[in-house]
């Protein structure tokens, strides 16, 4: 929600490309999103793979860039839940290809510099990471560290201001793009007993609002534990 300002916005033909724009990246993003998911099922079925579930804590925050012309708003972390599934596949000694699909609570409570409004954007999204790590093996199993390229969809969002809800995705200039590309880095320790627990930091690329009056990007840091189903490499 855009705060009072000078900014007047752009004419009705820049608007319509803007528009049009925007259309053309969500289809591409749903595009990527569908081929992502397929993939991983392939891959899933054929590949020598360990399949693994994992679940845990998400601590969600944005980072907000407001356009010169309109008030400041800061933002703050706000604690959300993540549960998925993976695979493990050995590519070569000590390195693994983890794919995945992980449905993540994303969002921040913004507060504006201006009026002290605070604003709850509370956001889900399935997160697709495409994740290689190295294992190095210990005499209770292995300790692990990488990372990898993430494509996201937003599968549902909202915002709370006020004692109002709005819903964040619609065809306005106001409104917030589903499409998220970023990068995921991750470390942690996978016992002899399929045991793991680790931690991951999420930073998104994309600008997820479409309106001038700020840029706000994803950012989510996790705690997870979960279990590898089937043992071997």
């Amino acid at each position: 929600m855009a705060e009072p300002g000078k900014w007047q916005g752009k004419n009705k033909d820049q608007y319509l490309i803007n528009f049009y724009l925007l259309k053309i990246n969500n289809l591409i993003m749903k595009k990527l999103t569908t081929i992502t998911i397929a993939l991983t099922f392939m891959l899933f079925a054929k590949a020598q793979l360990n399949p693994g579930i994992k679940t845990g804590l998400t601590l969600a925050n944005q980072n907000r860039v407001d356009h010169e012309d309109y008030y400041d708003q800061s933002t703050k972390a706000k604690t959300k839940f993540h549960i998925g599934v993976f695979a493990d596949m050995k590519i070569i000694e000590n390195i693994y290809a983890q794919p995945g699909i992980m449905f993540t609570g994303k969002g921040a409570e913004h507060t504006s510099s201006y009026s002290g409004t605070k604003t709850d954007f509370i956001m889900s999204y399935m997160d697709l990471p495409l994740n290689v790590v190295y294992k190095y093996p210990l005499s209770f199993g292995k300790i692990y560290g990488g990372g990898g390229p993430l494509i996201s969809f937003a599968t549902g969002g909202k915002i709370e201001q006020k004692g109002k809800t709005k819903k964040m995705f619609g065809d306005s200039n106001d409104d917030y793009k589903r499409g998220d590309f970023g990068l995921n880095l991750l470390a942690g320790v996978e016992l002899s007993n399929g045991i793991i627990a680790g931690i991951s930091y999420q930073t998104g690329f994309a600008d997820i609002y479409k309106h001038e009056a700020a840029k706000i990007k994803n950012r989510t840091f996790n705690v997870s534990v979960g279990y590898l189903l089937k043992r071997g490499n």
